[in-house]
């Protein structure tokens, strides 16, 4: 999850970083304030796919599983 004082870095460095591990193949950014996922998959080139609606479902590829936001986002 992400917080204010690493969002940038996040976003940004890590992501850069991360996407150079051969055997990565999705980058998944939480926000913790706020309903976002960003989902970034080898497989697509790292376009990223960004959710914000309640009624959205994360898909974890690498995970095999899907979340609805409104259940990550339960209580906030």
């Amino acid at each position: 999850m992400l917080s204010p004082a690493t969002e940038a870095i996040d976003r940004r460095e890590k992501f850069l970083n991360y996407r150079t591990i051969p055997t990565l193949g999705e980058y998944v950014v939480v926000a913790q304030d706020r309903p976002e996922v960003v989902i970034h998959r080898r497989q697509q080139n790292w376009q990223a796919v960004s959710l914000v609606e309640p009624s959205a479902i994360a898909e974890f590829e690498s995970l095999k599983i899907n979340l609805p936001l409104s259940e990550i986002y339960e209580g906030l």
